[in-house]
């Protein structure tokens, strides 16, 4: 990810989306910080992949347009080789995986998996991504 669409978008006169279906995952540095940091204390000693939440680009866009007085935005498209939704575990990569509360983990031994982990699958509520967005927005 380029990473600070806000950071663009607070700067900008027009806010530019590439389609408001698209989802992303949402994590900050201090999120991923503390992911670390936790899978080094962590007793399971193998390939962690975090539980995060993911937003549409249109809930990110309405949310952003109030929060930062900005009224006019323009849909620029997807380009070449962007894809609508974020995959952290494939279909066929989440047969092996396990639901290990705080994570999702390889599973030892193999069980019937977690399955496919997309963006689409875990949309926050608009009223958490606010939160999260107005957080960033602050600690900017």
């Amino acid at each position: 990810s380029r990473g600070g669409v806000l950071d663009l978008w607070r700067e900008a006169e027009v806010l530019e989306v590439t389609d408001p279906i698209m989802t992303r995952f949402w994590m900050t540095l201090p999120e991923a910080a503390a992911f670390v940091l936790r899978g080094l204390e962590s007793p399971l000693k193998r390939l962690l992949v975090p539980k995060l939440p993911s937003f549409s680009l249109g809930a990110l866009l309405g949310v952003c347009l109030s929060a930062l007085g900005k009224k006019e935005f323009v849909v620029t498209g997807v380009r070449e080789g962007e894809k609508l939704h974020e995959c952290l575990i494939s279909d066929e990569e989440g047969r092996v995986f396990r639901d290990a509360e705080w994570c999702y983990t390889l599973a030892s031994p193999p069980v019937s998996g977690v399955g496919e982990i997309r963006s689409d699958h875990f949309l926050m509520s608009k009223g958490e991504l606010r939160k999260k967005v107005l957080k960033c927005l602050k600690s900017e």
